[in-house]
């Protein structure tokens, strides 16, 4: 660690220091760091190719927003009950679709495609 690097403590005064349940807490800490390390390079090198897999909740997103005639991600949420960036992922895969039209602020957006269209699309995909 960066104090262990600056300070005079020798390493074993420090760990000498360290109750057994602090050494566990900086296992758990470290092998954390390290998960999540792990999952933010395979999410990185998933949307480094030009977008990757469509979300296994994509066409469902689609269906409902096309039925309800209006898209927000707070609707996806809600319904789906998922979390805001997924939410965000799949309404970005749904405009890059051309399923709904671009962000406009706090105002749903608008729908771009019938039932018809999206399941041809679907289809095509």
């Amino acid at each position: 660690s960066w104090f262990l690097m600056t300070s005079a403590v020798s390493p074993a005064s420090y760990c000498a220091s360290v109750s057994p349940m602090q050494r566990i807490g900086m296992m758990l800490s470290a092998s954390s760091l390290l998960h999540f390390a792990a999952q933010a390079a395979s999410v990185s090198a998933g949307s480094a190719g030009g977008g990757g897999d469509t979300d296994e909740l994509f066409a469902d997103a689609g269906r409902f927003i096309i039925q309800k005639d209006k898209a927000s991600i707070g609707m996806l949420q809600r319904w789906f009950k998922i979390g805001f960036n997924r939410a965000a992922r799949i309404m970005d895969q749904l405009s890059e679709a051309g399923v709904v039209g671009p962000d406009e602020g706090t105002k749903p957006r608008k729908v771009l495609m019938t039932e018809e269209q999206f399941e041809n699309y679907l289809e095509q995909n």
